[in-house]
């Protein structure tokens, strides 16, 4: 029984490792997997226990809390890790905004150095008495 439960959560970080990295597609697979894993949960509560109340033990509880913890650690893992690169693609749009308008800058700059170099030309060329 743990050999296949093993399997079945192999099977399910290999899924997440081919996923794209973007956000949404994580937040798809995640939720996929966890569709899977409450079935198989569900699975395997009908088996041990017919689903009748007086079947139910401690160990059903603290299974479900146990189940409960590690869903909110890695929601938080992944939560974190979407955010920390929502946070990088946010700050590098930033800078090649900053980057473009110093660009526009200086190609201004450039203009206006060109004209006062042709008007300087112009001057040298036909001087005025």
């Amino acid at each position: 029984m743990t050999e296949i439960f093993l399997n079945i959560i192999n099977f399910l970080f290999k899924f997440i490792n081919e996923c794209s990295p973007s956000k949404n597609t994580i937040m798809k697979s995640i939720s996929v997997i966890g569709l899977i894993l409450l079935a198989v949960s569900a699975l395997l509560f009908y088996l041990t226990t017919d689903f009748t109340v007086e079947k139910i033990t401690l160990s059903h509880v603290m299974g479900v809390m146990a189940g409960i913890g590690i869903g909110l650690i890695f929601g938080g893992m992944i939560g974190y890790v979407s955010k920390g690169r929502a946070i990088k693609a946010e700050a590098k749009r930033r800078e090649f905004k900053q980057l473009q308008k110093e660009k526009e800058e200086l190609e201004k700059k450039a203009l206006e150095i060109e004209k006062r170099k042709a008007e300087l030309e112009r001057e040298n060329k036909n001087p005025q008495i």
